[in-house]
């Protein structure tokens, strides 16, 4: 329950779909203690003991880029809607094998698959290659890019049924994945940018290319209203939710914002 470490990279824990929601339950939980009189200490973040100096490497910290435009620039507005139920990196590189797929060679073809990356990438999504290669279960698939380009490529999506039991022994994803390399782009924008490339060759010789300068989703490039329904419709499938139901509740969000909000006919 330690937000802030990615330690289940190593075997594809479950830890991190956990953080979030904890991180509000203690932030709810550290208010309702506070309004009892119950103290913390106020110099948390920058103190000698603090947060910051746990977590960094050294105490060279720019405290103001905290503070700067406080008030004036407002974070929500730059949120990226993930296209893809996978990791943030990962969604160019899928957009990027999507792309490739609809040039109509089969998997098969594929000779090797090159990738330019950044250097803060290869830790978590790409190392080590042969573990990334083959992920040990549907969650560590997420953080394969590898694993990624593959499903994506040979299923034609990247939701929630693309990172299941079922897909990480899948002979054909596997096989594809097997021939995925990277190169650090040492002029990669990461992580100022979330970029994708993908080169394919075929035993035939040809070469085929694709590159993705940002995550879709974002302020970059929003998703249109349909995209995200669209979405919205398989993760509601995925949890168990009907098709009127679902129908229902994108409905009820066209309006969500005019009047009163009220959930109570959406409770199971």
């Amino acid at each position: 329950m330690a937000g802030g470490i990615i330690e289940y990279l190593a075997e594809g824990a479950w830890t991190k779909r956990l953080h979030a929601g904890w991180a509000a339950h203690c932030g709810l939980h550290a208010a309702r203690i506070a309004r009892e009189g119950f103290t913390g200490p106020r110099t948390v973040l920058e103190g000698t003991h603090g947060f910051f100096f746990a977590f960094s490497r050294d105490n060279k910290a720019e405290y103001e880029k905290l503070t700067d435009s406080f008030g004036k620039d407002w974070l929500m507005t730059g949120l990226t809607f993930k296209p893809y139920a996978t990791g943030t990196m990962n969604q160019p590189y899928i957009d990027c094998a999507l792309r490739l797929a609809k040039r109509g060679f089969p998997a098969e073809d594929v000779a090797e698959v090159q990738c330019d990356t950044a250097e803060g990438y290869v830790h978590r999504l790409w190392e080590p290659l042969s573990g990334k290669q083959r992920p040990p279960n549907g969650y560590a698939a997420k953080f394969s890019t590898p694993f990624n380009i593959a499903v994506a490529f040979v299923t034609g999506g990247a939701g929630f049924e693309a990172f299941t039991p079922r897909t990480v022994r899948d002979k054909r994803v596997l096989a594809l994945a097997a021939k995925v390399r990277y190169a650090v782009d040492p002029d990669n924008p990461y992580p100022r940018a979330y970029t994708g490339h993908v080169r394919m060759t075929l035993k035939d010789g040809r070469t085929f290319e694709e590159r993705q300068p940002h995550i879709r989703g974002g302020v970059h490039e929003p998703l249109p209203r349909a995209e995200l329904e669209q979405k919205f419709r398989g993760n509601a499938a995925w949890g168990g939710w009907s098709r009127p139901r679902a129908e229902r509740f994108l409905a009820f969000a066209k309006e969500a914002f005019d009047g009163t909000m009220d959930l109570a006919s959406f409770r199971r």
